[in-house]
């Protein structure tokens, strides 16, 4: 009956997938529409690519599944990205990025810390891990810092290195990447283990100045909150606070233009 009735549900939440074609096709103004239909199909994809990845780190280890998991579980923000960059939007991608990244260190922690924290009173995990992630999303906060900034002091100067010094950051964040799965998935597998110049206009890394603080302040408190190695349902309720703060400032932030 419960497998039934999971088939049941999911063949309808994939309907959502004809009803947005029609709206589409039939009714292109209609873009709100087009909007929610997509929304209700991809939920019943993203718990079936979920699943596969769960099943995958049972049998590859936790750290290639966690890196299949984050790969996958950004599937809608990389076809947003490839998607409005071919269309010139930059400022779609970003909004995306920013999203992404606030969404999985405050609200996706953040509900698995209370939905966890439901059964059990202390949750732990690897500090070292733990530790290493805080900081890569530390270096990302500053990834976005130091082009903002630097683009107020070029500008003022009348320099136009801006989109060149974006260029660079971008290669340094990669290469650190990079390195960051040669740590998890070779040097350092056993704490992961479940036991150029360009002057075309290719996005540069000029973020408004309230993503560059939403972020940082989304990376500030995921380290506060993770730097014991340990969490608790309250801990995942303040987190969602900050997220809830976070959501409603881009909510009433006035429109550009």
């Amino acid at each position: 009956m419960r497998a039934w009735l999971h088939r049941y549900w999911t063949l309808l939440f994939l309907s959502g997938i004809p009803v947005a074609l029609a709206f589409h096709y039939a009714a292109p103004d209609r873009a709100s529409a087009v909007f929610f239909a997509s929304v209700v199909a991809i939920l019943p994809l993203a718990a079936y690519i979920g699943r596969a990845t769960e099943v995958l780190a049972q049998r590859l280890g936790g750290g290639i599944g966690g890196l299949l998991n984050a790969t996958f579980g950004n599937a809608a923000e990389l076809i947003i990205g490839a998607v409005a960059l071919r269309r010139g939007l930059t400022d779609l991608v970003k909004a995306s990025l920013t999203g992404s990244i606030i969404g999985n260190v405050l609200l996706v922690f953040g509900l698995c810390a209370v939905v966890g924290g439901t059964r059990y009173r202390v949750q732990h995990f690897n500090r070292t891990a733990a530790g290493i992630g805080t900081t890569m999303l530390l270096l990302s906060a500053i990834g976005l810092t130091v082009p903002d900034v630097f683009h107020m002091l070029a500008r003022a100067q009348g320099s136009t290195q801006d989109l060149k010094l974006d260029t660079a950051i971008a290669v340094v964040l990669l290469i650190t990447y990079c390195a960051s799965l040669v740590f998890t998935l070779k040097t350092h597998r056993g704490l992961y283990s479940s036991d150029a110049d360009d002057d075309s206009e290719a996005m540069d890394l000029l973020f408004t100045v309230f993503e560059v603080v939403a972020v940082g302040l989304a990376v500030l408190t995921i380290a506060m909150i993770a730097h014991d190695g340990e969490t608790n349902w309250m801990e995942g309720v303040q987190l969602l606070a900050v997220y809830a703060i976070l959501v409603l400032g881009f909510y009433f932030l006035p429109a550009k233009g």
